[in-house]
């Protein structure tokens, strides 16, 4: 893994820990929560939050006002899936 690819792997974990850590007190009532980004942000966290979706199927990168609406739910909580949401 180049220097780059590491930094990036990096801050996509780190964006989807701080969202986890932001659900975590919800797990128990199969949370939804919409999240809207830019500068990659947002696409950098839904893969890291959702690593075995099909990514492809979610399209371009986001634009303004576009966003995710993520379900956090199970025993132990977590991500379980994506609503992608576009303008």
């Amino acid at each position: 893994m180049s220097f780059l690819e590491d930094l990036l792997f990096r801050w996509s974990r780190t964006i989807a820990a701080l969202w986890r850590d932001l659900m975590t007190p919800h797990g128990n009532s199969d949370a939804r929560v919409l999240f809207v980004g830019h500068s990659g942000d947002l696409e950098a966290g839904l893969v890291s939050c959702l690593p075995g979706a099909d990514h492809r199927s979610w399209g371009e990168g986001f634009g303004p006002l576009e966003g995710a609406v993520l379900e956090f739910a199970g025993e132990p909580a977590r991500f379980r899936r994506a609503e992608i949401i576009r303008c």
